[in-house]
């Protein structure tokens, strides 16, 4: 019963996580916008919207999506954060 039971708080648990913010869905709607050079990959967004990626081998093109993201979040409206 009591293993049941900590199975259904987990499954309950890894489902409220699954769930992204209205900053996350900019962010991710930012980043699918912009070209990106193969040696880039999104590691993770956090709640309040910051990206995380990773370059595999060399920094190139990293430049380029930055400013990407930064020209996409100034012609596009952003989220209001929850309160």
């Amino acid at each position: 019963m009591r293993t049941d039971a900590l199975l259904a708080l987990v499954v309950l648990a890894g489902c409220a996580a699954a769930r992204t913010t209205p900053e996350q869905d900019f962010a991710r709607a930012a980043w699918d916008a912009c070209p990106k050079a193969a040696n880039l990959a999104l590691d993770y967004i956090e709640p309040n919207g910051l990206i995380h990626y990773r370059m595999v081998s060399n920094v190139s093109g990293t430049r380029e999506l930055e400013e990407c993201l930064r020209d996409y979040y100034a012609k596009h409206p952003q989220p209001t954060p929850a309160r």
